[in-house]
């Protein structure tokens, strides 16, 4: 499925069986697949991602953009894996989605969330309209208030408990 010529609709219900997307919505995205896939090469990278005002008007829209493209082979994707990504928001898998967000805050992608990266990922949603002391505290305060076996990161497990925890109090 890496050609920009048309899906069939054999294609179109098989992604549709396989995602939470219905027919229509796989014949529509990806024709907006195929408007980021500019030069016809089958597959689109994180600087066509950028593209979709979707994620260039968001302030992670980077980090998604980087997130949805990133592959250790190729950080292009062909339409099956970008929809299959895009999936993730689209379906209730708790798992994908949480495993997507620590992407996004792991920002030096080192497999811990450290009190820097949360500082990157607070900075961009604040757009420096706190104070640069103030944001650090906050910072520290939340490590501080949760329970870590590291003071100064945390890793996936750690993140997930997290996550479902702030779930339950909600």
């Amino acid at each position: 499925m890496g050609n920009t010529v048309g899906l069939t609709p054999l294609e179109v219900q098989q992604i549709s069986q396989c995602t939470n997307f219905d027919e229509k919505d796989v014949r529509k995205i990806f024709r907006k697949y195929q408007k980021l896939d500019k030069v016809s090469k089958g597959n689109v990278n994180y600087f066509d991602m950028l593209r979709l005002p979707e994620i260039s008007q968001n302030p992670l829209g980077e980090k998604v953009a980087k997130s949805l493209s990133h592959s250790q082979i190729n950080p292009s994707v062909d339409f099956t894996t970008f929809i299959s990504n895009l999936n993730t928001f689209n379906s209730n898998n708790q798992e994908a989605k949480i495993k997507f967000y620590f992407k996004v805050y792991d920002t030096d992608e080192d497999g811990f969330i450290s009190k820097q990266d949360v500082e990157n990922v607070f900075s961009l949603l604040v757009n420096n309209e706190i104070k640069k002391y103030q944001l650090k505290d906050i910072i520290d305060t939340l490590f501080s208030q949760i329970n870590l076996k590291n003071e100064n990161h945390f890793d996936y497990q750690e993140f997930k408990s997290l996550v479902l925890q702030m779930q339950e109090q909600m």
